[in-house]
């Protein structure tokens, strides 16, 4: 698959909100398991060079599950514990039969995602993943979408 394949690959994937994106510009020092650098939401919809420049390190894309129609096709638990057994943790997953891909993150921790094939309402995804991350042993951890409806006008 070529870099543009790839980047059209992942814009279909994380669908999410087509207003505004999270974007973050590594620098070159490192300060522990974080990278430094400059993070801000950017208005805008993700495209796919958007995409290209995460693949290749030159910034990290931040895509919003949650769609202005409080749905989402995709979510995730984030668990920021940098000496978490993905292994342990993928039995635990496979144990109870979750449809959940376990990635280790550029930080050391982990992303648990879900892909939907059909859009869900938002919250029944965070309350479907919330109840998720107890029962693997990790309650209290971030899950996206981070909201069950978006606040106000994007």
């Amino acid at each position: 698959m070529t870099p543009a394949e790839t980047a059209e690959s992942m814009l279909k994937r994380f669908r999410g909100l087509d207003t505004a994106y999270g974007f973050f510009e590594p620098q070159n020092r490192k300060s522990g398991p974080k990278k430094d650098g400059k993070g801000h939401t950017r208005r805008g919809e993700v495209d796919r060079v958007l995409w290209e420049q995460h693949l290749t390190g030159r910034a990290m894309l931040g895509v919003v599950p949650i769609t202005t129609e409080a749905t989402c096709y995709w979510g995730a638990i984030d668990i920021d514990d940098y000496t978490v057994d993905l292994n342990a943790l993928e039995q635990r997953i496979h144990q109870y039969v979750l449809p959940l891909t376990v990635i280790r993150s550029k930080s050391g921790g982990a992303h648990l995602q879900l892909y939907l094939t059909d859009e869900a309402p938002a919250r029944k995804v965070r309350q479907t993943l919330g109840d998720w991350a107890v029962a693997l042993g990790h309650p209290g951890v971030e899950i996206f979408p981070k909201q069950d409806a978006l606040a106000g006008p994007e």
